[in-house]
């Protein structure tokens, strides 16, 4: 966590967009989604995004720690 939001760090470049599909195929294999149920509300070209992942089956332990 970094002021309040989930800090994630990847290792693909910022060009055409890859740096967006490989965030949203690693959401879909943590909260064990398919990559459609995950879309990018705002962002696309910023460092700070907002994601809608649509029904979560899963959330990873190390995210329920954080709910208080």
């Amino acid at each position: 966590m970094h002021d309040g939001r989930l800090k994630i760090r990847l290792n693909a470049p910022p060009v055409d967009g890859k740096a967006n599909q490989h965030l949203i195929a690693f959401l879909g294999k943590t909260f064990k989604l398919p990559k459609s149920a995950i879309r990018l509300k705002r962002g696309e070209s910023s460092r700070t995004k907002t994601l809608i992942l649509e029904k979560p089956q899963f959330l990873p332990a190390e995210l329920l720690s954080l709910q208080g």
